[in-house]
């Protein structure tokens, strides 16, 4: 008791310690305030508001040739009018106020050109060559859109001064010039929250793509490790690409990834997530056992379309929004699905004994949300936020089952070399036993026929006749010719018939060499006795019984063990049940093992009051 309590105590503690040093390592997650000013003219946004109102801001728009300046019209919605000849530079310009630390000054650009002054002073250019004063310039539009704004850093002695900017306007592109001009959306904020949303989001990106990555290496190094012991497991190598989709798609969303990454043909993100949600459907469905696999399969096919139909849209230019909006239906039901078959079988599949509730309360949350901003609910966002969830948990519980497995593994090998040794000892004791026996009846022989001589009396002298002729009467159950698997075998026989358990020999009919070293012989009829003794002593049992068959069959030695058992009992199959080690079936474990080695013939039959076990040993190599 006094032990339980200091485990429970040292996990608290730990838990505890791994929440506050957690919560220090995601405090770099958080920007910090965003100080910032919209000094745009216009409204940035699809639909103007019912109550939007404009406001100019302080800035005052012109155009100016040498010292002429002339300025122009508002026409209140952001535009400005009355500039004289297409393709004319202009300017905007307005006094700063506006009080923040590391002031830096960001333009939407697009396809214009600028040059940025303070008190006429020149801080940026798009065309140095020109002559960069205000009235002088004739700034062109250029042929492409820029990717990002436009960033420029202003003295810190900036309060108080004129900021203008200067702009190429595009009307040589127009058929009809109507002489309106609109100037960029410009936003004043402070340099270092600016970093500090990068820095943020970076760090964000880090920690989850470091857990994608370790995730997908652990899950790869776990596959290997089952391969290295002849057992491929689909689920590992699914989970693995999952995690590696998973890392990319949480690179390719941050805001910088353009800077790191060239623009390819394909929309990489919506690929990845797109693929990472087929291996999440194919990772649930490979853990679900038939017939619950069924459905989950068919919607993962039909995902798998969907993804195709999506790639040859999008291929041919016809992707539509109602396809992107309607086509995570899809995807959605198939989540759902498979938590539903998952749930079913949630008894006797230990991931799914976790994953369902974790799922559930997480989805149920989800819900919540969307009902509190329901201006959230859209499919695609449902499925992303389940996905990821699902995903989240599918990866970290798939780790500890793989991990949960090869611990198993490794006990029940001790174990089976733990039984393995005793099997060896059981026998060398039972051959001590069995020469003891074979001396004390010799030397009772002995005894027994010197008395003979000595005594003189005919009645004793008869009875000493008979108790020599009972002497070697006495022979053992089995005299199969193989002298190893007798003392095996009538030790064990001896045993059985102590437990009430009916002995039937049918023949004994074995060759005095096998093609077995003396360990695995041992370990082998060891355990198939062993395993004959406790299923028919078994509860239940009404005639408990063991028949025995020894023949040869062509170049085979075959052995043949039929016993009472019940259907209860020979389900008992798996060494580890809900977390614990049973050491029921670890000896057919060790008998497959063996016998794997020696040509892998074996045979089991059982019925509603049987079981029976056939082996067949090859004996040219004798």
């Amino acid at each position: 008791m006094k032990k339980r309590i200091y485990t429970i105590l040292a996990a608290a503690i730990s838990l505890a310690l791994c929440l506050l040093f957690g919560l220090a390592l995601f405090a770099y997650t958080r920007p910090m305030e965003d100080a910032a000013y919209n000094l745009s003219m216009f409204y940035e946004g699809e639909a103007y508001p019912e109550d939007w109102v404009y406001d100019q801001k302080g800035w005052t728009v012109f155009t100016k040739e040498g010292s002429d300046a002339t300025e122009l019209s508002p026409d209140g919605y952001g535009g400005f009018t009355e500039i004289s000849k297409p393709g004319q530079t202009f300017y905007f310009s307005r006094i700063l106020k506006e009080d923040l630390d590391s002031p830096t000054l960001r333009l939407h650009t697009a396809n214009r050109t600028f040059a940025v002054f303070l008190d006429d002073v020149l801080l940026y250019t798009d065309c140095p060559e020109q002559d960069n004063r205000i009235g002088y310039l004739n700034l062109p539009m250029l042929e492409w859109d820029r990717e990002d704004p436009l960033i420029i850093s202003l003295p810190l002695d900036y309060a108080g001064k004129t900021l203008t900017i200067a702009q190429s306007f595009d009307g040589y592109e127009k058929q009809s010039f109507d002489g309106t001009a609109y100037p960029c959306g410009i936003t004043l904020y402070c340099g270092y929250t600016y970093e500090s949303g990068l820095i943020a989001e970076s760090f964000q990106t880090a920690i989850y793509a470091t857990f994608a990555f370790t995730a997908g290496m652990t899950l790869l190094l776990l596959f290997v490790l089952k391969l290295f012991h002849d057992s491929f497991d689909l689920k590992l190598i699914c989970g693995a690409l999952l995690s590696f989709f998973l890392l990319i798609n949480l690179i390719t969303e941050v805001s910088f990834s353009k800077s790191y990454f060239a623009l390819l043909p394909i929309d990489l993100n919506s690929l990845c997530r797109n693929l990472s949600l087929i291996l999440l459907l194919v990772f649930l469905s490979g853990s679900l056992t038939k017939p619950h696999c069924i459905l989950p399969w068919i919607f993962t096919a039909a995902q798998g379309a969907v993804l195709s139909v999506r790639l040859i849209m999008e291929a041919t230019n016809r992707l539509s929004f109602d396809f992107e909006i309607s086509a995570p239906i899809v995807g959605l039901a198939g989540l759902l699905i498979s938590l539903a078959c998952g749930f079913l079988e949630r008894k006797n599949n230990w991931f799914f004994r976790l994953f369902c509730p974790l799922s559930a309360i997480g989805i149920l949350l989800i819900g919540v949300f969307n009902i509190l901003h329901p201006e959230w609910i859209s499919f695609p966002y449902l499925l992303q936020s389940v996905m990821k969830l699902m995903t989240a948990e599918a990866l970290i519980l798939s780790i500890a089952s793989a991990v949960r497995s090869e611990i198993a593994r490794r006990m029940e090998q001790n174990l089976i070399l733990q039984r393995s040794e005793l099997a060896q000892q059981s026998y060398e004791t039972m051959r001590r036993q069995h020469e003891e026996v074979m001396m004390l009846r010799h030397d009772m022989a002995k005894h027994l026929a010197l008395l003979q001589k000595l005594v003189k009396e005919k009645q004793a002298a008869a009875y000493l006749n008979e108790l020599i002729g009972e002497n070697k009467k006495i022979r053992s159950v089995i005299q199969s010719g193989n002298h190893i698997l007798d003392i095996i075998l009538n030790a064990r026989l001896a045993d059985a018939a102590e437990l009430g358990i009916e002995l039937q020999i049918v023949s004994t009919n074995t060759p005095d060499t096998l093609p077995l070293s003396d360990k695995d012989m041992c370990a082998l009829f060891v355990n198939i006795m062993d395993n004959a003794i406790a299923a028919a002593a078994a509860p239940g049992i009404e005639k408990p019984y063991i028949r025995l068959d020894m023949h040869m069959n062509d170049s085979f030695f075959v052995f043949v063990c039929q016993n009472s058992s019940t259907r209860t009992y020979v389900k008992q199959k798996s060494p580890l049940q809900r977390g614990r080690l049973n050491k029921h079936g670890l000896g057919m474990k060790i008998i497959r093992q063996i016998i794997s080695r020696y040509g892998n013939l074996i045979e089991t039959e059982h019925g509603t009051d049987y079981y029976t076990i056939t082996i067949a040993l090859p004996l040219e190599h004798i």
